[in-house]
């Protein structure tokens, strides 16, 4: 007998009978359903909270954020090992993040020995670890929402409404000054979303309310997010060529009828021209202009207040920033083209699936727009729509060893130590008036808890990981003392062991949970 579902764990079935959802919930112990919940309505409850108070970019805003990914991630931690699955769910975007993280990590470990013999002469590698961080943020933002947001309807439509109706509470009823552009850019992109979500929901014939109505409240979201785009001229025209883009690659993939897809890609060849020829410039001519980027140095030519494009350009290089943006374009274009198209007579996911992703390309140049590359919301949101297109196109993404994601916990951690100044974190820390000692706490929580996870098929194997995950506190202090200017401080070790500690108390109630019967 299968359990009865919790909120968020509502299935749906495509019409060619298909599931089109990624998992049933029904299928796993009581207790990893009921804490998946929690970390399905934290992550609603987050993208809420970003468009009501973490859009502007102060370090108390950041320091929010990563406590709720921080805890939901664990949250998640937990999940996995209540139901035995060391895997995780694979994405294309995380390709896409792959060129920008690869030129940002090449800057900070050719000016290492420079950071650490004179530190006067730059931020320490700050800027470098700190976009670094903002990289991983997004990519387990993505993972994140793939594995609990992806999994039933209302979740799916409280996550849009949540993208569509904050950020326009906001710029009606705050003065949002340098993040007008990325909150308009993320609330037209959010109705979009909860338009393709409602036409989604309209395609369940058994669905309550009546499908018309459905449709009728999709046509209705859908014409907001297109007036949110008119309404802002600066923000239409890029939101707007980078929506024309997803259509038009998506025509030519999904080869519809010529009548269709000729005039959507001349459209977008025309504005595409009109705006490189009228618009201001897309390379950046303020700085000068390297194929693999300027990193930390970026910041004597841009600052946090441009426009998130001209600061990627600056910082990656444009062979990153260009491979970021067209592989997550292709990538999401992929997944809609593995829609099913339906049976004669039957509608498909594939008109949902496009125009979702539309959505998703408008939340996402909320990035590259003014002061957007250092939005908590912009981030947070852009992961959100990532990370639901597998979803919405009908199939489950790719399963993943969860080694990956240790391995880049550890070189994100390492790059951190390194350096002389661990940047956003421990300016988001200092900021709830901690010091910089306090980050040893939560990676050694999270290091000893992937490996706990990784390793723990028996008992013995979790307890082994945490053991694994302390001792790798000492060797990181002997990294330090060989590799910088830092010596080896035995505080640091205890608070690491700390976090270790916590790690194995929160291992062992979940294996207690898992041994106890439905």
């Amino acid at each position: 007998m299968g359990q009865r579902p919790l909120p968020g764990d509502w299935l749906e079935r495509g019409e060619a009978g298909i599931t089109d959802e990624v998992k049933d919930n029904s299928e796993h112990p009581p207790a990893a359903r009921r804490i998946e919940a929690i970390g399905r309505w934290s992550l609603v409850a987050a993208l809420a909270a970003g468009g009501l108070f973490w859009w502007h970019p102060g370090y108390r805003n950041w320091a929010g954020v990563l406590t709720v990914l921080s805890a939901t991630w664990a949250v998640w931690l937990v999940r996995q090992v209540l139901r035995g699955d060391r895997t995780l769910s694979g994405h294309p975007i995380w390709l896409a993040l792959a060129a920008p993280a690869a030129a940002l990590l090449y800057h900070l470990v050719r000016d290492l020995p420079l950071h650490h013999a004179a530190p006067s002469a730059s931020l320490g590698g700050a800027v470098d670890v700190s976009l670094l961080l903002q990289a991983a943020m997004l990519g387990l933002m993505v993972m994140l929402g793939e594995e609990l947001l992806g999994g039933g309807r209302w979740a799916r439509l409280a996550s849009a409404g949540a993208m569509a109706a904050a950020p326009a509470l906001t710029l009606l009823l705050a003065e949002s000054g340098a993040m007008t552009q990325a909150l308009t850019a993320v609330s037209a992109g959010g109705w979009l979303l909860l338009a393709a979500a409602l036409w989604r929901c309209a395609r369940n014939a058994e669905q309550a309310p009546p499908p018309k109505a459905m449709r009728a409240a999709a046509a209705l979201a859908g014409l907001v997010g297109l007036a949110v785009l008119a309404a802002c001229p600066a923000v239409g025209v890029e939101a707007g060529l980078a929506m024309l883009a997803a259509l038009a690659l998506s025509a030519v993939v999904l080869r519809w009828r010529r009548v269709l897809a000729a005039p959507v890609v001349l459209i977008f060849a025309v504005s595409a021209v009109l705006r490189v020829m009228l618009g201001p410039p897309i390379w950046g001519a303020a700085f000068p202009m390297e194929p693999a980027g300027l990193g930390e140095q970026a910041l004597a030519h841009v600052y946090a207040g441009d426009r998130g494009l001209d600061v990627l350009l600056a910082a990656a290089g444009p062979l990153a920033a260009a491979w970021a943006v067209l592989a997550a374009l292709g990538g999401g274009v992929w997944l809609v083209s593995l829609s099913p198209k339906g049976a004669a007579g039957t509608p498909g996911l594939q008109g949902p699936a496009v125009l979702w992703l539309c959505g998703t390309a408008v939340v996402s140049s909320a990035l590259l727009l003014e002061g957007g590359l250092f939005c908590p919301l912009a981030l947070l949101a852009t992961g959100a729509a990532w990370s639901q297109v597998p979803a919405m196109a009908g199939r489950a993404g790719a399963r993943r060893s969860g080694w990956w994601a240790a391995g880049a916990f550890a070189a994100l951690t390492t790059a951190m130590g390194l350096t002389a100044m661990p940047g956003l974190a421990q300016w988001a820390v200092s900021s709830w008036g901690r010091s910089e000692d306090f980050l040893h706490v939560p990676t050694g929580f999270f290091l000893s808890l992937l490996l706990g996870w990784l390793m723990g098929r028996r008992r013995w194997g979790a307890a082994a990981g945490v053991a694994l995950g302390a001792l790798a506190g000492g060797a990181g202090e002997l990294a330090q003392w060989l590799l910088s200017r830092r010596g080896v401080e035995g505080v640091d070790w205890l608070l690491h062991a700390a976090g270790s500690t916590g790690a194995a108390v929160v291992l062992a109630l979940a294996w207690m949970a898992k041994g106890r019967k439905a």
